[in-house]
């Protein structure tokens, strides 16, 4: 966290704070995500990797963040098993959160995913193919775009985010 507006007395630098605590399992993907609510979610990606090299995200663990209860010096973690009917977009270039009472056409408590992983090797023959939507109540995968596979080539998706959302 860069709080650019604080200043520590001794310096000009912005204020800088590590704000996220190692949890007790490893995953291959850690985003954070600001909740329409103004809650910071730490939500974790899991990937399976074949004997082909190619991957795929095999479940996903989301905690809420309590920045005012330290534990150990870090904030509290707690895992959650519902969104409140936000919706998550996760990717590489970046992550969002929408209510999806203002978006009908999200699913609500679920996180729509793209393809991450930036190696080429573990695409091949097929391209990529990690891309869908996960629901955090039922743990289900579903697909919100089938790749073409003339596009096999092509880097990872990326989300375009309308200047509306920032709002």
């Amino acid at each position: 966290m860069i709080d650019v507006n604080r200043r520590d007395g001794k310096s000009k630098a912005p204020q800088v704070k590590v704000i996220t605590p190692q949890t007790n399992v490893y995953s291959q993907w850690t985003y954070l995500v600001e909740s329409s609510s103004g809650d910071l979610l730490l939500v974790q990606r899991f990937l399976q990797v074949g004997d082909d090299l190619q991957h795929a995200t095999s479940r996903f663990k989301v905690f809420k963040l309590l920045l005012e209860q330290l534990e150990q010096g870090w904030p509290m973690l707690v895992e959650v098993k519902n969104l409140g009917g936000d919706t998550l977009f996760l990717g590489d270039n970046q992550s969002i959160c929408v209510s999806a009472s203002k978006w009908p056409r999200c699913q609500p408590d679920s996180i729509y995913y793209t393809d991450d992983y930036i190696e080429i090797l573990h695409h091949l023959p097929y391209g990529r193919r990690d891309i869908g939507i996960f629901n955090i109540e039922s743990g289900r995968f579903g697909t919100h775009y089938i790749l073409d596979p003339s596009h096999k080539d092509m880097p990872p998706s990326i989300w375009i985010v309308p200047t509306v959302l920032g709002n």
